[in-house]
């Protein structure tokens, strides 16, 4: 059985990889709701999603996707959301991620930005416990239009995995989803 990594919560930021929202992602709620996600920012500790609509922050999910030849799924915090042009970004910290795929994901964010997708340059360590550890994005710059295209095959694999689990379709505001 393979062992499960809990990350600590002061844990050393670990390369984080601008993707753009190329990579698909579903997160599946504790009422068993799904809901499709773009991943903007990717680390081994967390990522940025771009929603619709925001999740409650503080809920325990479990996010797919699935990154060149690596599929995650791992139980994950929702922090607090930010607005964009269009839905929100919304970071989560992952919980438990098993040391097998950690070290396979690990691979694919070195490999991306060995291929040329930017890496998101480390900042100083913030007092503020709410800083979030995916960090800001700023929507259309050159850099995410760039990393999409480095990211172009893991869009169609992701695809795949959404195809696998289809989302169910909802009326309701995200917040009202994550309450039931």
């Amino acid at each position: 059985m393979s062992s499960i990594a809990r990350i600590p919560r002061r844990a050393q930021r670990s390369m984080r990889v601008k993707l753009g929202g190329s990579i698909l992602a579903l997160v599946l709620l504790e009422n068993g709701r799904q809901i499709r996600a773009r991943l903007s920012q990717l680390s081994v500790n967390g990522g940025l999603l771009s929603l619709e609509n925001p999740l409650d922050e503080g809920i325990r999910v479990t996010v797919l996707f699935h990154l060149g030849i690596t599929s995650v799924r791992c139980r994950a915090q929702m922090m607090f959301p930010m607005w964009a042009t269009q839905g929100c970004l919304q970071p989560c910290r992952f919980l438990e991620l098993e040391e097998e795929s950690r070290a396979s994901l690990t691979r694919e964010l070195g490999s991306l930005v060995r291929s040329g997708a930017p890496e998101i340059e480390e900042e100083p360590e913030q007092s503020s416990e709410g800083s979030s550890e995916a960090g800001s994005a700023e929507a259309g710059s050159s850099e995410e239009r760039s990393s999409a295209a480095v990211a172009q095959p893991a869009l169609e694999e992701s695809s795949e995995l959404l195809e696998e689990h289809p989302a169910e379709v909802s009326s309701e505001p995200a917040s009202e989803q994550s309450a039931e």
